[in-house]
This record gives structure tokens, sequence and C-alpha cells, in this order.
């Protein structure tokens, strides 16, 4: 059964780490601390989403939600780390909007459903 709206999309994407991330001893030991770095470049983090937010619609692709357009709050990371891939997180919203957004920080910051 697909999602039905509105939704809130948080969407990692994990590129594969530049020769030059890890050409250095000082660089490696660097990402040993922290094994991530932004991603800084091409594709623009709204291009890159939108084959994503397609892919999840059920006209297009794989069904998970009905359409991309009952996506209203997103969120989205660029970086570059050793296990490359992405990662989609879907909740279901409830409530209007004049008191969603404190209660999405609310989630985001709990790590709760909302």
């Amino acid at each position: 059964v697909a999602y039905s709206g509105p939704l809130m999309v948080h969407i990692t994407i994990v590129w594969p780490y530049l020769i030059s991330d890890v050409n250095t001893k000082a660089k490696c030991e660097e990402l040993k601390q922290c094994p991530y770095i932004w991603h800084e470049s091409t594709p623009d983090w709204d291009n890159a989403t939108k084959t994503i937010g397609d892919m999840l619609g059920s006209k297009h692709g794989v069904g998970i939600i009905d359409d991309d357009s009952i996506i209203v709050y997103g969120l989205v990371r660029k970086c570059r780390g050793e296990t490359p891939g992405i990662l989609v997180n879907i909740t279901q919203i409830k409530g209007k909007p004049h008191g969603v957004m404190s209660d999405i920080q609310e989630c985001i910051n709990e790590g709760k459903e909302c």
C-alpha cells in the first residue's frame, strides 16, 4: 500500500570519495573521525532529488508513495563516503500546517514519528 499525503521526506545521498578526499595520510585520519564529507558540487540537491521523488511515486516508479506532489516537507543531505547509496525516510504528517513546523522540528529532534 502506497503512502498518501501529506508527507515529510528525508533524503541522504552518499557519493563515493574522490581521490582528492583520501590522497594524504592526514585526510585519511580525519575521515576516521568522521567518515562523511559534504558533497559541494554538482548535481544540485534539487536535481538529485527530483529523480528520487519521481521513482518513489506510483505513476513512473516503484509505488511507495501515491505521487511525489504529496511531499510537502523535505530535508536533503549530499555527502561523500566509503559506502555510496541513497537513504530515504518517509513520514506521514498529521495536522494542519499552522502548527506543524514546530511539531516536525520536535519529531526531528526526538527521532519520533510525526
